[in-house]
């Protein structure tokens, strides 16, 4: 057996272990967009983290 086997079955179960936490329907359900529905997804995603980081600074200087 080469090295690359082994070490290939050695993390099998690692990788079965992080696979039980990843919600597959997601990714599914995200690979049936097209490319442009992805960036758009992303960049809304990205707005809305920048909302919620500036609503904390300004929590955060109130208190």
């Amino acid at each position: 057996m080469s090295e690359r086997a082994s070490t290939t079955r050695a993390l099998d179960p690692l990788i079965e272990a992080y696979k039980q936490h990843v919600d597959r329907t997601l990714l599914r359900e995200n690979l049936k967009l097209t490319h442009e529905q992805r960036i758009a997804k992303l960049m809304a995603q990205q707005e809305f983290a920048a909302i919620l980081r500036q609503a904390g600074r300004e929590a955060h200087k109130k208190a």
